[in-house]
């Protein structure tokens, strides 16, 4: 019998196994150039050392999501536990709704000062692939966690609902980061529903005009739907990063970790804010 918990468990191993595929992927038909080999190892080496402080957070984030659907659902709390609604639309619910949840959390995250300063450790990566999906700062995780286990509560999402979203979501991370080729006409056909690498990676051009854009993981509605998305020909597949955070220390794992403390003089606001910054000056 298929549980949550066997599900949460599948998680980290179906990220990696997406992350692989798609590294594979972009060996075959890159969308930009490749770095060369012992560099492309080296990104990917980096990326890795960041994402093993933020798996040992995910460990026993997801953990506790499940515990307290479970707990949600066991004592009848939340909005689909007033209704006896089937399972395949509490996951249905579940899916789209906590994709617009992670939307305004996305978005959220380019707004608001303290928040970018975790969140922007992913956009600095200055050449994304498949690996960029790893790379995040385990703070950031910890808000989002917190931010998950309410929303829970709140809409009486079931252990197994939110264990299954939860994988969809890892796979569609893993794939939207990739350095990944598709024809235009057939990304634009997949980018009505879902991200694609194209159209994700105007979400980490370093044009603040592009960053402020395209924040959905899933889906691509929320994005049509609330004016923040932008199509894939919009610009051909540019530089990826965020200026100020090139160097070598910066780029480090240390340099990585504690880039929140720091001010840096292109990058002291959240995308939003300096690109307004610069209309009233």
């Amino acid at each position: 019998m298929l549980t949550a918990q066997t599900v949460a468990d599948l998680i980290p191993f179906a990220m990696a196994a997406g992350v692989s595929l798609m590294l594979a992927l972009e060996t075959l038909s890159p969308l930009v150039p490749l770095l060369p080999g012992k560099v492309r190892v080296r990104h990917a080496l980096r990326n890795l050392s960041i994402a093993f402080f933020i798996a040992v957070v995910a460990a026993f984030g997801n953990v506790l999501a499940v515990a307290v659907a479970a707990w949600g659902t066991s004592n009848q709390w939340g909005l689909l536990n007033l209704f006896d609604t089937p399972w395949v639309l509490r996951f249905l619910f579940a899916l789209a709704v906590l994709d617009f949840f992670e939307w305004l959390r996305h978005r959220l995250h380019h707004r608001l000062n303290f928040l970018w300063r975790f969140h922007r450790v992913h956009h600095t990566d200055p050449h994304v692939d498949s690996t960029t999906a790893l790379r995040g700062h385990p703070v950031e995780s910890l808000i989002t966690y917190s931010y998950y286990c309410g929303l829970i509560l709140l809409l009486g999402i079931d252990p197994l609902s939110l264990a299954l979203r939860s994988l969809v979501s890892a796979m569609a991370v893993a794939w939207h980061h990739a350095d990944f080729k598709l024809p235009l006409g057939l990304d634009k056909a997949i980018s009505l529903v879902t991200p694609t690498p194209r159209t994700h990676r105007m979400h980490h051009s370093r044009n603040v005009r592009f960053t402020d854009s395209n924040f959905g993981t899933v889906f691509t509605w929320w994005d049509r739907l609330l004016g923040t998305f932008t199509p894939a020909d919009a610009q051909p597949p540019g530089k990826t990063g965020l200026e100020g955070f090139d160097t070598p220390e910066q780029q480090s794992l240390l340099g990585v970790l504690r880039s929140p403390l720091l001010d840096v003089q292109h990058d002291v606001l959240p995308p939003s804010e300096a690109r307004a910054d610069r209309v009233l000056q």
